[in-house]
């Protein structure tokens, strides 16, 4: 099955690195991108888009000019969702997740559940391409007296999840809304 990622047009390079990273080396899947007029990352199986995971889009939607400046970074203290409130049942180290970049969606949760489709607030791609390329020790000026970015300056460190795989926490919950829609779909053995 090849799927289908609908997504804005902003950071071509960057999306190809963290979609390449989730779907072809994690996940195992084919995929095709398509840039459109958007604001969220839709995907879809090829030739059964009636159902589809709509994902959030957050920080690929920083102006520009905010690109690798603090007012890119995610508001601090971050958002905790608790997963066991949903049918989510995905593997993580603790119900509780930080929401590192994501909005809260209509219903007032960051999972959408319905007939054909799911709504992710969380900004899976955003999130995971953040904490991969260490986004933040090129915006943030702290070093030590060896030039090194210490861990108490990131986001993990301060907000509690330094030795959490979080990466695989929203891979998890992506590869579980993916599941649901498409129950066919199998993913790479890791």
């Amino acid at each position: 099955m090849t799927l289908l990622v609908r997504h804005p047009a902003t950071y071509r390079e960057e999306r190809l690195y963290i979609y390449h990273v989730v779907f072809k080396e994690l996940l195992g899947f084919d995929y095709r991108l398509i840039a459109e007029e958007r604001r969220d990352t839709l995907i879809t199986a090829e030739g059964g888009e009636s159902q589809g995971l709509v994902v959030s889009d957050i920080l690929f939607q920083t102006p520009q000019e905010k690109w690798l400046k603090p007012t890119s970074l995610p508001s601090q203290p971050l958002e905790k969702f608790n997963l066991s409130q949903t049918p989510a049942d995905s593997t993580y180290v603790s119900p509780i997740i930080p929401i590192i970049y994501g909005s809260k969606l209509g219903n007032g949760s960051y999972i959408n559940v319905q007939d054909s489709k799911i709504e992710l607030g969380i900004d899976i791609f955003g999130s995971a391409f953040f904490m991969l390329t260490r986004y933040e020790e090129i915006v943030k000026k702290d070093r030590d007296e060896h030039e090194r970015f210490p861990a108490i300056a990131s986001l993990a460190y301060q907000e509690g999840f330094l030795e959490r795989p979080i990466v695989n926490e929203y891979l998890e919950i992506l590869w579980w809304s993916m599941k649901r829609l498409w129950p066919n779909l199998e993913r790479k053995k890791r």
